[in-house]
């Protein structure tokens, strides 16, 4: 919110001066100010109550402080007006300053422009709920496409409506936790104090960029709806917070990393202990799975759907390569299966064909079974949910302190790619080489192996 307060402009600061009476506007870290037609003199002006001195000569005097009075609180309304329809934050200090001018000093059409652009909004407005809570459940309903037409529906995974879901609710928490009433506060009832307040909260519970981030682009999300597709006159409060750096994670695992991780793949070294439980984490096919993750490069949902079937061969039963589909690039580029389903082609590298030849190709190839985990009977998901969480669980035993997890053997199998080939755009399915270097290919185990060849730069 602007502050506002009585001044004298000392800034002609000579010797028996007057200084006329200001309104100071400060708004945006700047400010500015609006002469109201009267000079005193420093000794004739009470600066703790901001009015005129009777010796001031300037004849009615409580005349004169009521119209400074006046003046201000006028000055003040414009502002609780502004904010109410929240159009203040936009503005530069000196803007503000020539609309509180208009409205003090202009004339009477000028001064009703603010009243006419607030029955506008109201009457746009009119009919729309505008409550927060309920905005909510018409939030939740769009991301699950309930009522929302077909040609604007769009297909989101289970992660990620939750993950919205749970960052929108910590808002509400944390408005009923601070005393707002949030069941009758409105939509349009967020200020910038409490942005303020609750960007401050967020700070103090998270000091992972990543979350920090994903507090925010849910509500920059939700408002954004609002106002884009059910054409809300509002602001979007959160528009200006600005989200914090993430690091770019494009570690690696060594040769020797991943040979010892495998020790520790055994059935007697696999418990977590919780309060009121012991959780074994071993599973006989981790082994297979880790390597097979290792050597296709493929993302956990695809590594668990890959069945025998995707896997092609030649005349004489050696594999070629495995057709993967690209189940990201699909929902979200083919949300609507109105383009050829993506496939991306996995090379068989020496390392991928003695491993496929050890987990039964001869036996299995051609089958619908899936290569990982073919006897669990717990959910693909399921299966995808303890590949990761097994692996984290026996990567931390290598005692490294590198925060190394399973899609980092996607990370350490593209940047191989990259060594050998130089192309592994191609084998990755990105669409460009920006998202592929930005986000995957670590260049310092680029630079090693470049390092490791004889070469000058003018040969």
């Amino acid at each position: 919110m602007a502050n506002i307060k009585l001044i004298l402009d000392k800034r002609r600061n000579k010797e028996n001066a007057t200084y006329p009476i200001m309104i100071r506007i400060v708004h945006n870290r700047n400010n500015a100010q609006i002469a109201l037609g009267y000079s005193v003199s420093e000794n004739n002006w009470d600066d703790v109550a901001k009015e005129v001195l009777k010796s001031s000569g300037l004849g009615d005097v409580k005349r004169v402080n009521n119209f400074i009075i006046k003046k201000k609180i006028e000055a003040q309304d414009v502002i609780n007006r502004l904010a109410d329809l929240n159009e203040l934050d936009d503005l530069s200090a000196r803007e503000l300053r020539n609309i509180i001018e208009k409205a003090l000093f202009g004339k009477k059409e000028e001064v009703m422009k603010l009243e006419t652009i607030k029955r506008e909004v109201n009457k746009q407005n009119n009919g729309k709920t505008m409550l927060l809570v309920e905005c909510q459940t018409i939030f939740y309903n769009f991301m699950k496409n309930i009522g929302i037409p077909m040609h604007k529906q769009r297909i989101r995974t289970k992660d990620y409506i939750e993950n919205n879901e749970r960052y929108l609710n910590r808002f509400i928490e944390f408005l009923n936790i601070n005393g707002y009433k949030v069941e009758s506060l409105k939509i349009n009832q967020i200020t910038d104090e409490i942005v303020g307040k609750y960007y401050e909260h967020v700070q103090s519970i998270s000091d992972n960029p990543s979350t920090f981030n994903h507090h925010f682009r849910t509500l920059k999300s939700f408002y954004n709806y609002f106002i884009d597709e059910r054409d809300y006159i509002i602001k979007n409060p959160f528009k200006k917070i600005t989200l914090r750096y993430e690091r770019k994670d494009k570690q690696t695992i060594t040769k020797q990393e991943f040979e010892e991780l495998l020790t520790f793949v055994t059935s007697e070294n696999s418990f977590i202990e919780y309060p009121n439980e012991r959780k074994n984490m071993y599973r006989s096919w981790l082994i297979h799975a880790y390597k097979f993750a290792l050597y296709t490069g493929r993302r956990r949902e695809e590594l668990v759907m890959i069945k025998w079937s995707d896997i092609k061969v030649e005349k004489n039963g050696d594999p070629i390569y495995i057709a993967s589909y690209d189940y990201k690039a699909n929902r979200l580029s083919n949300y609507d299966n109105s383009k050829k389903e993506k496939i991306v082609f996995i090379p068989i590298s020496d390392d991928l064909r003695e491993l496929l030849i050890e987990m039964g190709l001869e036996l299995y190839i051609g089958s619908e079974r899936f290569v990982i985990a073919p006897e669990e009977i717990i959910s693909r998901k399921a299966i995808m949910d303890l590949l990761s969480k097994s692996f984290s669980f026996f990567y931390k035993k290598l005692g490294t302190g590198r925060d190394i997890g399973l899609k980092h053997l996607r990370k350490t199998y593209l940047t191989r790619m990259e060594i050998l080939t130089g192309n592994a755009i191609a084998i990755s399915g990105h669409s460009s080489n920006a998202v592929l270097m930005n986000h995957y290919i670590d260049g310092t185990e680029v630079a090693r192996n470049i390092s490791k060849v004889s070469f000058r730069i003018f040969s």
